[in-house]
């Protein structure tokens, strides 16, 4: 899956169309009066009384058949309600000529299923015909019954979805009005993946119910019809540069009697199978010219891809031209990622822009109501199957144009970002591609999954994890920020995050030393961390690490002793990794778009920096100031860090003031203050942090200058005899 800035979804209310058919409700006048059968907390209630203002349905009454919560949110709105319980029934027949009578009390057009949890009987189909809808966590007719998640994940299918139907005596069995696809990811559970498909589920069943009020349910369902009507395949062209699956591909099309077109290597290709194949310059008449950058670029194959069938003039301008329709776009393009990866010369990677290519994609894509288009070998499978089904559904089609658009879409983005000049250029894009889905996000209400940008290399994606449960959205962040900042200390050194802010960092003779230094910075906060070294992990730090709480270990490497002594711990993640390749961007979303930076490079620039203080620094001081600088540069803004012998002690983060941050910092540091430097990531503002700091014990201070209120500070560093060093240069991080 290719991504640029921007998650695809479904537009709101897909099936209107202008004016109204069917039922004599239409839009603008009174709402179609429904009821809303429930039985649990009425979850799909709420939405459709969310989407209900400016809908064309208005519901009259909720009925349950128990006390359920539901109830409760309908009354907050002031709906009637009704209680039928199940128990006071002796059979279903008279349960449901109970619900119906209720339904007719309030003269409801529609009956609503929303998690109602009862089988009612025939006589509801007899009053209510074609007027009862539900809908079910499943692509119907697959997986109907109660169990349809949990059968879906036992089917080991790669999709499951969001059904809404009329209501027939055969359970799960009537007409389908709309289905939603939600694709089954690694590691779904049943509770998991029926929280993604209740999600669909409450976007779908509102505009289902709209719909239906404003056009009917026969109408609906034949909207549905003509995108699933199947387009049978007859020519195919077919032109690939990753010939992955090809001559299988040819095979199939060849048996199923389809006339193939192709030019270049992938005629050859299939040429050399013994697959019949018509040259695409027999059928344009123009031989390819410019060393094959004109191909397929003639009205004949656009022609063939792009028109209408189903209009008397495109038939036609095709008759006029002898022109035959295409019904069937197999491409993907040109490998310009890999050969800018392979460093080929810049004439090189010229010839690798496919022009041709994008041109067809591009235009099947866009006439996906007849033309299926595939740019992925993983999608054959899609068209073997339609071969033996008569053809692909406009499903198919629409879900394969979606995927050609983000094919041409990430090719185009790969080339902006090797030809642009610019950090920030005028427009950015940025393609991603999905790695892994993550089991959820920050929260476990989160849908969430871990994206690679297409062309780079970093450490997430190289890493060994030799042991431990996959990580999550929060473990990926807090060890991506850990493995940074370990790369920025002397070695061996030690990081311990949390929550994105060290809570420990030390630099020691030995990693052991260095780990037990980090954790003591803070033990508390060390609970339940992620820890990272530079140096690869022996058997005594192994041991170490083995006593504590720990969610993710990073390294360099792993000694066959620490690896025996860690596997003992069977949840803990342990990674090996190379260097991180560092992204030159920041990225951050905002409320319809994104706040885009130069990273910040977080490097000690020494060179620049100038004492203040009449009391000049001794060497141990400024490397001591060098590793507070720093770690400062790595936690959240406000922050000071006090390091002592080559370890951070006292580390305060996220304060809204800079003297509260450095009192947390002394207080934190303890007994452990007395000649220690301190650093703030950004200029201190008064004299009161310098007085806190310098009381507490601390003699040199790092800080970026640049306040009106220098003067008084660099006073007050005098006045304790501490060292006071501006940088010239500050690292908020908010």
């Amino acid at each position: 899956m290719a991504i640029l800035l921007y998650r695809f979804s479904a537009p709101r209310r897909i099936f209107f169309t202008p004016g109204w058919m069917g039922p004599p409700y239409p839009h603008g006048m009174a709402e179609v009066p429904i009821a809303v059968l429930i039985s649990g907390r009425g979850s799909n209630l709420r939405r459709l009384l969310e989407e209900q203002e400016g809908s064309s349905y208005r519901v009259a009454v909720v009925v349950a058949d128990r006390a359920a919560p539901g109830l409760d949110l309908a009354r907050q709105r002031g709906i009637p309600v009704r209680q039928v319980p199940w128990g006071d029934h002796p059979d279903r027949a008279s349960f449901t000529t109970a619900v119906c009578d209720v339904v007719d009390d309030y003269q409801c057009r529609f009956v609503i299923l929303a998690g109602f949890m009862r089988i009612l009987a025939a006589e509801a189909i007899d009053r209510f015909p074609d007027r009862i809808i539900n809908v079910h966590p499943s692509l119907l007719p697959r997986f109907p019954g109660a169990r349809a998640v949990a059968d879906a994940l036992a089917a080991g299918v790669d999709e499951t979805g969001v059904t809404v139907h009329v209501v027939v005596e055969d359970v799960d069995a009537g007409p389908i009005i709309a289905q939603r696809r939600v694709p089954i990811l690694g590691g779904d559970d049943e509770a998991r993946l029926h929280a993604r498909i209740q999600e669909l589920e409450h976007q779908l069943f509102p505009e289902v119910v709209d719909q239906i009020c404003r056009i009917g349910v026969a109408a609906a369902i034949e909207q549905r019809s003509e995108m699933n009507d199947r387009v049978a395949i007859k020519t195919a062209l077919v032109s690939v540069s990753d010939k992955t699956g090809l001559t299988e591909l040819g095979t199939a099309l060849e048996a199923a009697g389809i006339t193939i077109l192709a030019s270049g290597g992938t005629a050859r290709t299939l040429e050399e199978a013994g697959i019949a194949v018509t040259r695409v310059a027999d059928v344009t008449g123009a031989p390819e010219m410019l060393d094959g950058r004109v191909k397929t670029l003639h009205p004949t194959i656009h022609g063939g891809i792009l028109a209408n069938t189903e209009s008397a003039e495109h038939r036609a301008d095709l008759e006029q031209r002898g022109i035959t329709p295409i019904d069937l776009v197999v491409c993907n393009l040109y490998p310009f990622e890999a050969t800018v990866a392979a460093g080929r010369p810049a004439g090189e990677v010229v010839e690798n822009i496919d022009i041709g290519g994008p041109a067809i994609i591009r235009a099947a894509a866009k006439n996906h109501r007849r033309v299926a288009v595939v740019t992925n070998p993983a999608d054959y499978q899609t068209v073997t199957a339609a071969l033996s089904a008569g053809g692909t559904t406009g499903e198919e089609r629409r879900r394969l144009a979606a995927r050609a658009f983000a094919h041409t879409g990430r090719y185009d983005a790969l080339i902006h970002a090797w030809l642009a000049d610019e950090d920030l250029p005028e427009t950015m894009l940025v393609a991603l591609d999905q790695a892994t889905g993550l089991r959820y996000g920050e929260n476990p209400h989160q849908e969430a999954a871990l994206y690679r940008r297409a062309g780079a290399d970093g450490w997430p994606f190289t890493a060994r994890q030799l042991q431990g449960k996959d990580l999550s959205f929060n473990n990926y962040a807090d060890t991506d920020s850990a493995w940074d900042l370990v790369q920025r200390i002397a070695s061996p050194g030690c990081v311990v995050v949390k929550h994105l802010n060290p809570c420990g960092v030390a630099q020691r003779p030995t990693v052991h030393e260095a780990f037990v230094a980090a954790r003591d910075c803070d033990p508390l906060s060390a609970f339940g961390g992620v820890v990272a070294t530079n140096t690869a992990i022996d058997e005594a730090t192994a041991k170490e690490m083995a006593g504590m709480f720990l969610e993710v270990i990073i390294c360099p490497g792993v000694s066959d002793e620490a690896a025996a002594v860690l596997s003992a711990k069977k949840n803990l993640r342990v990674l090996v990794a190379s260097a991180p390749s560092g992204w030159k961007h920041d990225v951050r979303a905002v409320d319809g778009g994104m706040l885009i930076q130069e990273a910040d490079s977080r490097n000690v620039e020494s060179d620049e920096w100038r004492v203040m203080s009449k009391t000049q620094p001794s060497p141990s001081q400024l490397e001591a100031m060098h590793l507070a600088w720093t770690v400062g540069a790595h936690c959240k803004s406000n922050s000071i860090v006090i390091v002592q012998d080559g370890a951070a002690v006292g580390i305060g983060v996220g304060d809204q003031s800079r003297v509260g941050a450095a009192r947390r910092a002394v207080a934190q540091a303890g007994d452990r203050l007395d000649g220690a430097v301190a650093a703030s990531e950004a200029l201190i503002p008064f004299r009161d942090g310098v007085d806190a700091l310098a009381e507490a014990g601390v003699k040199a201070l790092v800080e970026t200058g640049g306040s009106r209120n220098d003067d008084e500070v660099i006073a007050a560093a005098d006045e304790h005899g501490m060292v006071l060093v501006f940088t010239g240069r500050r690292h908020f991080r908010h």
